[in-house]
């Protein structure tokens, strides 16, 4: 059996559909306005980062490395969490310490020499070192910490934005020198040998 529709319900379901259609273009309006504002902060935080001055103030990462390490170790101790391990540095982590002089040949100093170290994400960053006595560790336990120190910003970048390898500086040669291995460039050691051959 057909059923039909009288004229003031169709106008009524007419009016209907102009609301609804002026309801949804207002809210895609205020989504615009949402999205121009989120992009806006996006580029002045690319804008930010972009400056040298942004990258100036090492206290403001320490604070920051500090922080998010202390919110880190904190979320592993409670019960019932996993550990977390971003695998962002991977590498020789730990090493022992080796006895050998000092750039001035005088004293005798112990050195933690971590040779192969990779960052795996982009950015800026700095590097926790801890030391511990590993000879008092309790039984059952974690060796406490005796003291830590942050490295100084290191700057990682994209292969492609990669400015090339930095030449070998003083202590990098006197430990190879000692026979605490760091990698050196290549070049360098082929002049030294050609150095060397040119002397004979």
């Amino acid at each position: 059996m057909p059923i039909r529709v009288t004229k003031p319900y169709t106008h009524q379901m007419n009016e209907d559909r102009q609301d609804d259609k002026e309801l949804e273009h207002s809210l895609l309006k205020d989504e615009d306005v949402e999205l121009d504002e989120e992009g806006q902060e996006r580029r002045e935080d690319i804008d930010m980062e972009d400056d040298p001055a942004y990258h100036s103030d090492d206290a403001r990462y320490v604070d920051n490395d500090l922080y998010e390490l202390k919110e880190l170790e904190r979320m592993a101790s409670e019960p019932g969490k996993r550990e977390l391990s971003t695998r962002n540095l991977v590498g020789q982590i730990a090493v022992c310490g080796q006895i050998a002089p000092g750039l001035n040949e005088e004293t005798t100093h112990i050195w933690f020499a971590f040779s192969i170290l990779s960052i795996r994400t982009e950015g800026f960053f700095k590097v926790r070192f801890c030391l511990s006595d590993l000879q008092r560790i309790p039984e059952g336990g974690r060796s406490a910490m005796i003291c830590e120190v942050f490295s100084n910003t290191i700057h990682v970048q994209t292969p492609k934005r990669f400015e090339g390898t930095c030449d070998n500086n003083d202590i990098a040669t006197h430990l190879n020198k000692n026979s605490i291995k760091i990698p050196a460039r290549k070049d360098e050691k082929k002049l030294n040998r050609a150095g060397k051959n040119s002397t004979i």
